[in-house]
């Protein structure tokens, strides 16, 4: 217990030394994390995760993360949790809360989870303070491999809700409404595979990317808009890849 402890604590400190570039295209994200039950149905999970730029060097945000995981029955679970969010260069803080269901299912040696997540900032962002996704993930277990090996994949679709409003013009420069850009914006998908070195230890290796979009329905507002009188772009989408490694422990 005392040794998990202390790998958080040195990554923690190593981390807020860093310094920070928000909005890198290219990044490593590096973290480490531990579990323990709480009774028969409930588990406590501790982890920070750190993100390193490819292009500067430098790490662009710290992000702990304390949850909850309650066994809600029929292969059903319920987490929440607390993500403070750490910006040197910027010298920003925020605070981010979270509640998702997930439900699991499985056909032969794979296996499948659906999940629906709410996040709520306590901090304003330009595109959302709300933010809403439904994740499909899938993995291949076959306990017969080297180490455990599990392949397996994640799609990410977010629902971005109460951003800083916008102006928004038709095609002539003339303006129409003043209105929060909420609407389906964001596509991510993981691509990984994990392995067990021992009962209370799994490692995992992936990549992530992530695209931003308009649907360009009457149900969802435009990020990426025109200005038709300035030709300034407003809320650029933000497209990033990420390569990972995470470290959990089970106590």
């Amino acid at each position: 217990m005392k040794l998990y402890l202390f790998i958080l604590l040195f990554l923690f400190s190593f981390s807020i030394k860093s310094q920070v570039d928000e909005t890198q295209p290219y990044m490593f994200w590096h973290s480490v994390g531990l579990s323990t039950d709480m009774g028969e149905k409930m588990k406590f999970k501790l982890s920070i995760l750190n993100s390193l730029s490819f292009s500067t060097g430098k790490y662009n945000f710290i992000q702990p993360k304390i949850a909850f995981s309650i066994d809600a029955g029929k292969r059903s679970d319920i987490d929440f949790g607390f993500k403070p969010i750490y910006s040197i260069t910027n010298q920003s803080f925020n605070s981010r809360v979270f509640v998702t269901y997930a439900h699991r299912s499985k056909k032969n040696k794979f296996r499948f989870k659906n999940s629906l997540t709410a996040e709520f900032n306590f901090r304003q962002y330009s595109k959302f303070r709300e933010r809403f996704y439904y994740a499909f993930n899938t993995y291949y277990r076959n306990t017969k491999w080297p180490l455990r090996i599990r392949p397996y994949g994640t799609l990410k679709l977010y629902y971005y809700l109460n951003g800083n409003d916008l102006q928004y013009y038709d095609d002539k420069g003339e303006p129409t409404k003043v209105a929060s850009p909420n609407g389906l914006h964001a596509f991510r998908y993981i691509l990984g595979f994990k392995i067990y070195p021992s009962k209370k230890a799994s490692m995992n290796f992936y990549y992530q990317g992530q695209k931003e979009f308009n649907t360009g329905t009457k149900f969802s507002n435009n990020i990426n808009d025109l200005n038709p009188n300035s030709g300034s772009i407003r809320r650029d989408f933000y497209d990033f890849g990420v390569l990972g490694f995470s470290l959990f422990f089970s106590l």
